[in-house]
């Protein structure tokens, strides 16, 4: 899997995902990539009623890397704040042949 990739702004250092044309902090256009490799847990909720596709039930997570904080599925066992989890890209859910790929978290 390709590793989740951040952005953070070569005059400021705020760090940001997804990218933007200018750093919302001080307004510098430029960026360098930043790997994400392991956060931890800061909420989840479970979805009971999702989409035609969709995983029943859908676990989403607020997941905090180092002060960046990104939303996306939680996969694996049962969820707890605190949960060590690393990002991957994938498929989320498959509905009249179309894939949705998007970001999902995998405990470590």
């Amino acid at each position: 899997m390709d590793p989740l990739v951040a952005y953070r702004c070569t005059k400021c250092g705020h760090r940001t995902y997804p990218r933007h044309s200018r750093c919302p902090k001080c307004r510098n256009g430029d960026f360098v990539d930043v790997k994400l490799s392991e956060g931890k847990v800061v909420t989840h909720t479970t979805l009971m009623a999702t989409r035609p596709g969709c995983a029943k039930p859908l676990v989403l997570a607020i997941v905090d890397f180092d002060g960046l904080r990104i939303l996306g599925q939680l996969t694996g066992p049962e969820p707890r704040v605190d949960m060590k989890v690393r990002p991957e890209s994938g498929g989320l859910s498959e509905s009249d042949g179309a894939r949705s790929v998007g970001i999902r978290f995998v405990p470590r």
